[in-house]
């Protein structure tokens, strides 16, 4: 599904809450039957839930200061899908439930990222891995707010944004670094995609993200058509990470640069074998991508389901292949795209 948003912040969340309504509805009804499932049936706990998450911590209020234009676009989708705006607004601070839960859910996130700077054109583009329960709530959003770059993002229905893309050519993905310190105070992980979007060159970009106090430990990489970049961020700042050869990015979900550790969140995640996960799908990717493959090259091994890079939920681990994304930066922009598991599910494109 591709929903059109056009207009001021709110009038966007308007139809993104309108355009979308049944999906978003049917996203929040997963997400609460998985909270619950954690906390007993009792369905004040949910309302509670969110209300403790909001109240215990200060994630809305840095959204108020730094980007107060998502704070309205977030009371339109409310508006617009007859949720209230406490339940978009904690839906909208996924990664930051990740280690706000940490200790009572079994968080298995993950994403694995390539970036190929080729000599015309950059290539960026990941499969994203996302709690099972999340699956059928996939939709492209494309947003042309007044005054600023026209955007494309891939998002479950009512996000703000998971990944993008703006027609300024600058394209954003990220990968979750779940064992490094977070900030209650910072800028959520949704707010960050979104604010860097709003540049329109990449040092701009850079600037914004290191100067950015996180919420979230996380992987930001970001290209256009000439040149491509990585970050490691956490509550303690932003460091670039390791770019092989200067042609080629790949990240997967365990930091390769910054020691920003929370040694807590790190046993937690490695008992339950996400950072091993991680560790034999950049290893896998290290073995397989070169500077000269194609969109299509990568795009046919981000699809390929036998291979560690396409999550499968199981009864032991519960995330799988959310979907994918790549972006060809040259000239002209064009995504490509897949709404649910790669390989089973096809594969489109299309441009500003």
């Amino acid at each position: 599904m591709i929903v059109d948003c056009e207009g001021s912040s709110i009038e966007c969340g308007l139809c993104h809450g309108e355009e979308a309504r049944e999906l978003i509805r049917y996203a929040i009804k997963q997400w609460e039957e998985e909270i619950l499932s954690k906390k007993g049936n009792n369905r004040s706990a949910f309302k509670n839930y969110i209300s403790d998450f909001l109240n215990n911590t200060s994630l809305i209020d840095s959204m108020k200061y730094q980007t107060p234009d998502l704070i309205e676009e977030m009371k339109g989708i409310a508006k617009g899908s007859g949720i209230s705006f406490e339940k978009i607004a904690a839906y909208n601070l996924m990664d930051e439930q990740w280690w706000y839960d940490l200790s009572i859910r079994n968080t298995e996130p993950g994403c694995s990222l390539i970036g190929i700077k080729k000599e015309k054109n950059i290539i960026l583009g990941q499969n994203m891995d996302l709690p099972a329960f999340m699956d059928g709530s996939q939709i492209i959003l494309r947003i042309s707010s007044i005054h600023k770059p026209r955007k494309i993002l891939l998002t479950s229905a009512g996000l703000i944004g998971l990944t993008g893309v703006n027609d300024q050519g600058i394209a954003v993905c990220v990968n979750t670094l779940l064992m490094l310190r977070s900030n209650s105070k910072g800028l959520p992980v949704a707010a960050v995609l979104r604010y860097l979007l709003e540049e329109k060159n990449l040092e701009n970009v850079k600037n914004k993200l290191i100067n950015i106090n996180h919420a979230s430990g996380q992987h930001y990489a970001f290209a256009n058509k000439n040149e491509i970049s990585g970050y490691e961020s956490s509550a303690s700042g932003s460091i670039e990470s390791s770019i092989d050869g200067r042609q080629i990015l790949l990240h997967t979900n365990h930091p390769l640069v910054s020691r920003d550790i929370n040694s807590r969140a790190k046993k937690i995640i490695k008992e339950n074998g996400r950072i091993k996960n991680s560790e034999e799908r950049l290893c896998f990717l290290r073995n397989q991508i070169n500077k000269k493959m194609t969109e299509k090259d990568i795009i046919e091994l981000l699809s390929d389901i036998s291979t560690p890079l396409c999550a499968k939920p199981s009864q032991k681990h519960r995330s799988q292949t959310f979907g994918s994304i790549l972006f060809k930066l040259s000239e002209n922009v064009k995504i490509f795209y897949c709404l649910g598991m790669p390989g089973k599910v096809q594969w489109k494109s299309l441009t500003f």
